[in-house]
């Protein structure tokens, strides 16, 4: 089974260098049709805020790191859930450098997220989650 093209992704991460690797690494796939990069998870949320409200087109998938300044991983999450039903089918996976078990635990209670990736991914990942939720 093949996977489906992935129309939009968002990276929310502040890592500006990883933002640029992990880029470069979804464009290399030739699953995804757009990367939109996000330095603030707030900004990434007014912005999905913003397109349930005008209808415009929200990600397919969102990969998301834990650890930033002003709104971390978790705080997104908590304000992220409770967008409610037309948030359920963007695949979400928490992309983060801990490899902590807390945090890989914490990761699972939310029912949102289908995954947790460490750093770095490489175009082989991209290509297996894809084809396994795609």
């Amino acid at each position: 089974m093949s996977a489906k093209k992935i129309r939009r992704a968002y990276l929310i991460d502040d890592d500006t260098i990883n933002n640029f690797l992990c880029k470069k690494i979804l464009e290399k796939s030739g699953l995804i049709e757009e990367v939109v990069l996000f330095e603030e998870a707030t900004k990434a949320l007014a912005n999905i805020t913003q397109a349930l409200q005008t209808s415009d087109m929200l990600p397919s998938l969102i990969l998301l790191d834990i650890n930033m300044p002003v709104m971390n991983g978790w705080e997104f999450m908590e304000a992220y859930q409770k967008l409610g039903k037309p948030v359920a089918d963007i695949r979400l996976f928490i992309l983060s450098s801990s490899s902590n078990e807390q945090d890989m635990e914490k990761a699972k209670k939310y029912p949102l997220i289908l995954d947790y990736l460490t750093k770095p991914i490489g175009v082989k990942h991209i290509q297996q989650l894809a084809e396994r939720f795609f």
